[in-house]
């Protein structure tokens, strides 16, 4: 499946990153003794400075990546926007953009409503529930001023990520839209880095996971067939940071890391919504103050996935599992209803993507994770359709793929500069 990545300039990434383990200094480390944690060296000429297992960067990334990035996602975005009208007569307000099928569609992304057994409101199937914008009032609280448009800005990133643009684009063309002043949002604006209920969130953990992945495909040394344990991919700071920002639950938003958290086959609420969160094990406490930034790249995969919460497996059902049983059941001559019921009521349903768990980029996991890539970029794209539509500043990508690759890779958080070269 086509999703662009083989059209873009990785080498232009790829030549400028080098694995290397984080070096620990000696009396750092005695002092942590006898439990050392992760994949860390104590040969400063094998690794680096900084602290972190990761792919460091050895020298500037070229711009011409992030232009070519920027490129693609124009021509993507111009391409798929000529499957739709090219305008659109604005809406009345109880004009319904929302029919039953797209709803069935939608309630199972919204565990409100998946768990409670209740439906939609109505007034959310209408154009009326996209005129809310964001609002903060000093005399009211963040639900008494935001119920009916927080509910939709979460409907829309499920539309999103469905790539059911139609609904947007209708309500898009209404003067009153409300979704701009939901591109970033939060319950209160006194912290900068509470902002994180808008849909500028969908499109960060897509574009952050479209950039990880594909980086570490490209990279032989940490992935199949040429990774060993220590150079595993999975243990290094970007991956790491990666798969919590894009699993992390972010309350009350229950939507932005659901098909992440399906992916990767992380439970909600596993990862604590902060940045570095609660570590479970006294033994790490060192490195936490130690190293401000969190600790990504500091711990073995194991132990990061048992920093905050212990990781329990659970058996979860894949697609062909869930296909098996429907299957069994239809044999034994009952209806497709009371096949249906006994499935729900048991809730077997698809729990698990990837065939060898926890490892994306393991070579049996190939086809599940073009698959990933593709909605990915789709959502990139998506994303990109509604802000032009919304008569937004258009999205600087340059900008937007900077950042991602300082977050990864330039370790600006660290106290300690990288030094691999």
């Amino acid at each position: 499946m086509h999703h662009q990545s083989e059209d873009l300039p990785w080498d232009l990434l790829t030549s400028n990153l080098r694995w290397a383990p984080g070096y620990i200094p000696w009396d750092i480390r005695v002092l942590n003794l006898p439990q050392i944690p992760g994949r860390l060296t104590q040969n400063l000429k094998d690794g680096c400075a900084c602290g972190f297992t990761n792919l460091h960067q050895t020298s500037p990334i070229p711009d011409e990546f992030a232009q070519s990035f920027s490129n693609a996602v124009k021509e993507s975005s111009k391409r798929k926007r000529a499957e739709y009208p090219e305008q659109y007569c604005p809406p009345s307000p109880s004009d319904v953009l929302l029919g039953d099928e797209l709803v069935e569609k939608i309630e199972p992304h919204l565990s409100k409503f998946r768990k409670g057994g209740h439906r939609l409101p109505c007034e959310q199937r209408t154009a009326f529930a996209f005129l809310h914008p964001w609002d903060i009032d000093d005399h009211c609280n963040f639900w008494d001023c935001n119920e009916i448009g927080f509910l939709n800005v979460e409907v829309v990133k499920i539309l999103l990520m469905l790539g059911e643009l139609d609904p947007i684009l209708r309500a898009c063309a209404h003067p009153d839209v409300g979704l701009a002043g939901w591109y970033s949002a939060a319950e209160c604006d006194c912290n900068a880095s509470s902002f994180n209920l808008g849909w500028d969130m969908v499109l960060d953990s897509a574009l952050l996971a479209y950039i990880a992945l594909n980086t570490g495909l490209r990279c032989p040394e940490i992935s199949d067939p040429n990774r060993t344990d220590e150079t595993d991919y999975r243990h290094t700071r970007f991956y790491q940071y990666m798969l919590k920002s894009t699993t992390r639950s972010i309350l009350p938003s229950e939507t932005t890391a659901h098909p992440h958290q399906q992916f990767f086959g992380i439970p909600r609420d596993h990862f604590d919504s902060g940045s570095t969160g609660y570590l479970i094990d006294e033994n790490h406490w060192l490195h936490r103050t130690k190293f401000i930034s969190g600790y990504y790249g500091l711990f073995s995969f194991d132990e990061f996935l048992n920093l905050e919460n212990h990781f329990t497996e659970e058996y979860q059902p894949l697609k062909s599992d869930v296909e098996s049983v429907r299957h069994i059941l239809v044999s034994k001559d009952l209806p497709l209803e009371i096949v249906h019921m006994v499935m729900n009521i048991a809730d077997y349903k698809v729990k698990r993507v990837l065939k060898v768990p926890h490892d994306p980029l393991h070579s049996a996991n190939r086809a599940e994770l073009n698959l990933y890539l593709y909605q990915c970029w789709q959502i990139i794209i998506n994303c990109n359709i509604m802000n032009d539509a919304l008569g937004m500043k258009p999205i600087d990508w340059q900008n937007q793929v900077g950042d991602i690759i300082d977050r990864l890779w330039r370790n600006s958080f660290a106290q300690i500069k990288c030094d691999i070269r």
